[in-house]
């Protein structure tokens, strides 16, 4: 029997789509629509960053737009990204594969994102035990990757303990220069560790980990 290949499409726990070489989306499978809580003719025809149903930060729709201009170019993308959802966060191994003609012209591009929420909060608590943390106020330590902005470092630990920054009043960057922060020289050979407050919770940032605790003035 021959394979039903729109079946095997939408049946997969991946977000899958078809892109323009520009980043239209061409198609979409059932996935994305349930997480973005759009319809399949609302998301069609739409720039990937532009998706009705999820917000990006502005530094990741600017991440993602420079993926697709790679990716057009023949380079295939593949990184981490923070994405909201209609009803929730995710933390999302996000990739991009050129599709070429028999000219090597790319035609398309395939987009897959593989949500890794639930890994990564896996890893905060393996990464706690691992190194012995008895502080009764800590709730989670992300371990940061030495390429990891880390104003993305800070986002994907607070998402680690399931809390959705993108519902509070304030952004991260109404809290902290982000700029500023992602500018430090972390991998000095001076250790750097950096204590600050934000969305009511202390937290602690040294070149491979963001701690979050509960915040003792609360």
């Amino acid at each position: 029997m021959e394979p039903n290949y729109k079946t095997v499409f939408n049946r997969t726990t991946l977000y899958r789509g078809i892109l323009a070489p520009d980043g239209t989306v061409r198609a979409a499978n059932d996935t994305i629509l349930a997480f973005t809580g759009s319809s399949r003719e609302q998301v069609i025809g739409t720039e990937l960053w532009k998706v009705p149903g999820v917000r990006f930060s502005e530094r990741t729709q600017q991440q993602v737009r420079a993926d697709v201009r790679k990716a057009a170019k023949g380079e295939i993308v593949r990184h981490e990204l923070t994405v909201q959802g209609a009803e929730r966060t995710a933390l999302v191994d996000f990739s991009l594969q050129p599709m070429t003609d028999k000219h090597g012209d790319v035609t398309h591009l395939i987009a897959e994102g593989y949500d890794i929420t639930a890994l990564k909060q896996q890893d905060a608590v393996t990464s706690q035990t691992r190194h012995g943390q008895t502080h009764t106020n800590l709730l989670v330590t992300y371990s940061r990757d030495a390429d990891e902005p880390m104003s993305e470092a800070i986002l994907n630990a607070f998402l680690a303990l399931d809390i959705d920054i993108y519902e509070m009043d304030r952004t991260l960057q109404d809290w902290v220069d982000t700029d500023l922060l992602d500018g430090f020289d972390w991998h000095s050979a001076r250790p750097l560790t950096i204590r600050t407050r934000l969305w009511g919770y202390s937290v602690e940032l040294t070149v491979d980990a963001v701690r979050i605790y509960t915040d003792i003035r609360s």
